[in-house]
């Protein structure tokens, strides 16, 4: 599959270093319909966003009254009190943004703000929670603002919001956050991470608090040009439609539309209110409003006349862009220079333009995606690749939308966005038939065994087997069955795991595949190996290496030296592992491996504690743990912790032991609250390593009695209860 050369190539900046700075950025709104009408309760919403007591403040109601606009105002006011405040950003979440891509977006503005944890982790391979799990812990300890506006967009029913209700635990307790998440909705049902939450505080704002009506109206009139408007004794429960509809009003007698059409308001419904509009409208303003609708997300001036170069302008009419700004049905951010719809507007305006003429949609749909296809062949950027693929989806063009997922779902799971993955991939198996259907089919498979749904990818496996036998495609036979193997060697059954891998490798060198022929091998090494079948693993691992060399394949020659080193240790062979790991450790080196070269210092180290050299077994676990630090992995940091506590124990070097245990288990803590929401597999092996911790803690407690052991521990600055107590 092809990927993206560099996967980095985003809108992330490398992590500034930590500075005070002070940013207010992307807060204007589109204005509601003319004109807002005041809130009773202003005062309440600025009292609700001045108050350190709620993390989260979640204000609903209706579109089109006003909401934005007046939080725009209370959040402006607080960021020029609050000297404290460094940032406040305003994120519009328009149809189809991911949770994915607002993260990238976060890092950004953290990283200009000399915050870099989020833009530290957003290009890890660590799964969506964990990374919302670092923005939350960022607005934690940070005094930052970040508001989501139309934020039920953000909400479509995948996995984001499982992932916020990670947060609703993270406010609770005495200590506030400095920062705060803003979260603005139509009035509505909550979702279920709302319920029951000290941390979230819920302010509706309803149409009856809506004050001085008749003075409301009286501006209307007045904003209409002395358009008659009839008086309304009780005003409709949708306000946000009566409001539209004046608009609409208002629109129809500039442009001299007929009388009736200004004599009251005479709609009854929305979508009818928008027919009316895009009658009045003149044909290139029509367009060009339909290409904005489609498009749905702010766009750039020079994007839109991109877009408009295809829009067709009559003899002595105003060109479009210029008359949307006059007549405000377009606004411009002053921040970023960026046009925008009113979101009801884009709503009811990409629902009457897509009925009037579905083909003219899709062939809208299918000129965006070559324009974000063009900018990500410019600037390799991981987003424009994604709504390239959306785009061309929408306008049903298959093939296109399938050649370029290829481009961005490696990407995506190296991001450990696995969610968002499949849904690309699920998207694609729907719209597809033959060899292609069954390339998806197989790289879905793979996204479920990463999320530990064995039995789902053996469904999948079994689908796509059946398939390629049907052709008697045998070299994606042979794939499949190794990828079968490898699904139930994770599942612990070997004995269908060797079956599956000796077919594999079996059709693998009938077919003289040697790339499959080695990894199969491998495989099945790897059981004999876990067997603790070590002579027949080591000859399977030596047959692999000869494939290896043969094909030049220096990562898979680094892992196999990692392994038979292993198996020269068991078997008390030292003076022959030294020499697979000094091999594997050039290699590594020459990659720039750190990984791989983590593995082969903390190997060193153990072969050398059977050596009894402990001097040198110390110096590999340091090295090991400085290049831990350097992949920001803090687990492995705690492991070579916990094998300098043990060579500590040897020497009867008590209190360097109980040091290096109590930082192992600081590490462990920290590793657990950094990649805790990463799923239950990473949570399992937190606990098991802590527990790994306390088994060490506990015997040192043992030996050294419970008054030298909290002396000690006193003594290195702990407040150590004694294990046990």
């Amino acid at each position: 599959m092809d990927t993206l050369n560099d996967p980095r190539r985003d809108p992330v900046p490398s992590p500034a270093a930590p500075e005070e700075k002070k940013q207010l950025r992307v807060l204007d709104v589109p204005p509601p319909f003319p004109p807002a009408l005041p809130f009773k309760n202003r005062a309440a919403v600025a009292a609700l966003l001045a108050s350190p007591a709620s993390s989260v403040a979640w204000i609903q109601g209706d579109a089109g009254i006003g909401k934005s606009t007046l939080i725009q105002e209370v959040v402006e006011e607080q960021f020029e009190k609050k000297k404290s405040l460094r940032g406040a950003i305003r994120i519009e979440c328009w149809p189809g943004l991911r949770p994915e891509e607002l993260l990238f977006r976060l890092a950004e503005f953290f990283s200009q703000l000399g915050i870099p944890d989020l833009a530290e982790v957003v290009l890890q391979r660590t799964p969506l929670a964990a990374k919302l799990r670092i923005l939350f812990q960022t607005l934690r300890d940070h005094p930052v603002w970040v508001w989501l506006d139309d934020f039920d967009e953000l909400l479509d029913g995948s996995r984001a919001s499982e992932a916020f209700t990670r947060f609703t635990g993270m406010g609770h307790g005495s200590v506030p956050w400095a920062g705060k998440l803003i979260l603005t909705s139509p009035l509505g049902r909550l979702p279920e991470f709302a319920a029951g939450s000290s941390s979230l505080a819920i302010l509706p704002l309803q149409q009856d608090e809506l004050v001085d009506r008749e003075d409301y109206w009286r501006r209307c009139r007045e904003e209409a040009a002395g358009i008659p408007l009839p008086c309304f004794a009780d005003v409709p429960p949708e306000l946000r439609r009566r409001l539209l509809e004046l608009k609409v009003v208002w629109a129809a007698r500039r442009w001299g539309a007929t009388s009736s059409a200004g004599a009251g308001l005479p709609f009854t419904r929305l979508s009818e209110a928008v027919g009316k509009i895009r009658a009045c409208l003149p044909p290139s303003w029509r367009a060009a409003l339909d290409w904005i609708a489609c498009y749905r997300r702010p766009l750039s001036k020079g994007t839109l006349r991109a877009l408009f170069e295809s829009v067709p302008i009559q003899d002595g009419e105003e060109i479009p862009l210029e008359g949307l700004q006059r007549f405000e049905f377009v606004h411009t951010g002053r921040d970023d220079g960026r046009f925008r719809l009113h979101p009801t507007v884009r709503r009811l305006w990409e629902e009457h333009a897509k009925s009037e003429n579905l083909e003219q949609w899709k062939s809208r749909h299918k000129e965006i995606a070559q324009q974000h296809l063009n900018a990500a062949l410019q600037a390799q950027s991981l987003w424009d690749w994604y709504w390239s693929y959306t785009h061309f989806l929408k306008a049903g063009a298959v093939q296109e939308a399938y050649e370029i997922h290829k481009s961005f779902v490696e990407v995506f799971l190296s991001l450990g966005f696995l969610d968002l993955a499949k849904s690309v991939l699920e998207e694609c198996l729907s719209a597809l038939e033959g060899h292609q259907r069954q390339v998806i089919i197989g790289n879905l498979a793979i996204i479920y065994k990463s999320e530990g749904d064995h039995d789902g990818a053996l469904k999948l496996y079994r689908e796509a087997l059946e398939q390629f036998a049907s052709r008697n495609d045998l070299p994606n036979v042979a794939r499949v069955h190794h990828q079968m193997g490898n699904t139930y060697y994770l599942q612990g059954n070997y004995a269908k795991a060797l079956n599956h891998y000796e077919t594999s490798h079996e059709i693998a060198v009938h077919l003289g595949d040697a790339t499959v022929a080695m990894l199969t091998r491998v495989q099945m090494a790897n059981i004999q190996f876990s067997r603790q079948e070590f002579d027949e693993a080591l000859k399977a691992y030596l047959e692999a290496m000869k494939l290896a060399t043969s094909t030049g394949n220096q990562l898979m020659e680094l892992a196999l030296r990692i392994q038979i080193s292993q198996i020269f240790i068991c078997r008390h062979r030292y003076p022959e592992a030294e020499r697979e790991l000094l091999a594997a450790e050039a290699v590594a080196l020459q990659r720039d491996d750190r990984r791989n070269h983590l593995k082969v210092l903390e190997l060193r180290g153990i072969l050398a504690v059977k050596s009894r050299d402990y001097a040198q077994a110390a110096s590999h676990f340091l090295k090991a743990e400085e290049v831990a630090a350097s992949l920001g992995d803090l687990a492995e940091q705690a492991n070579c912790r916990i094998h300098l506590g043990v060579l500590a124990e040897e020497k009867l070097h008590y209190g360097e032991a109980l040091q290096a245990y109590l930082e192992a288990r600081d590490l462990l803590r920290s590793a657990a609250l950094k990649t805790g929401s990463g799923g239950e597999g990473a949570e399992a092996a937190s606990e098991v390593d802590l527990g790994r911790v306390q088994e060490q803690l506990q015997g040192i407690a043992a030996r050294l009695g419970r008054e030298a052991y909290l002396r000690i521990a006193r003594n290195l600055g702990r407040d150590e209860a004694f294990p046990g107590d």
